[in-house]
């Protein structure tokens, strides 16, 4: 049975939340690639992410997030989805405690981050 801490997590396999990826839609995509130095830094990264998701999930223009980890230990993939790059803005990057716990994740990894928008999508 999943721990109510990374409950999210396990939820995206079941019924839970999904993350929806169309073109055109009316939304951005932030992708940040987190590498860790070890399997045991990977597990660390997202608790302390899930710890701090619901900073985010609350502010105007949050859509969706997923986290990815990969088999090997070594990252994880941040997906998150925003209404428009102004909404993340003010929600990450012009927010204090969002920032802080940025930094916070820092301590489990490097990270690689970026905003996209949808080119194409096959399936």
């Amino acid at each position: 049975m999943a721990s109510s801490t990374n409950r999210g997590v396990d939820e995206a396999l079941g019924t839970g939340p999904t993350l929806t990826v169309a073109k055109g839609a009316n939304r951005v995509t932030f992708v940040n690639v987190w590498t860790t130095a070890s399997a045991e830094d990977q597990r660390q990264l997202v608790e302390a992410m899930t710890a701090e998701t619901s900073l985010l999930t609350s502010k105007p223009g949050f859509i969706s997030m997923a986290f990815l980890r990969s088999t090997d230990g070594e990252q994880v993939v941040v997906l998150a989805q925003w209404a428009s790059e102004e909404a993340f803005d003010a929600a990450i990057t012009n927010d204090e405690r969002a920032m802080a716990g940025r930094r916070r994740l820092e301590a489990h990894g490097k990270s690689s981050a970026h905003m996209h928008e949808v080119a194409c999508v096959y399936g």
